[in-house]
């Protein structure tokens, strides 16, 4: 439920690439003020537990959002 309400469009964090394939990025054309950084930070730490119990998401990444992600 939770990976449903980040990439919701109405939140603004996400918006579809540009690819063949349906993957998110960051929107660019997002307020960045403390809030959306607050939300990004919650967003990282899902994405980091479920990496760490290795617990399937049901949301494709960008490529480059995955390289910065796994350094």
């Amino acid at each position: 439920m939770i990976m449903k309400e980040i990439f919701h469009p109405n939140t603004g964090l996400f918006i579809l690439a540009e690819t063949e394939e349906v993957t998110y990025r960051i929107n660019p054309s997002a307020d960045f003020d403390d809030h959306i950084f607050e939300c990004f930070r919650l967003f990282g730490k899902i994405i980091g537990k479920a990496i760490f119990e290795r617990i399937p998401l049901n949301a494709f990444l960008d490529r480059t959002l995955l390289k910065y992600i796994l350094k």
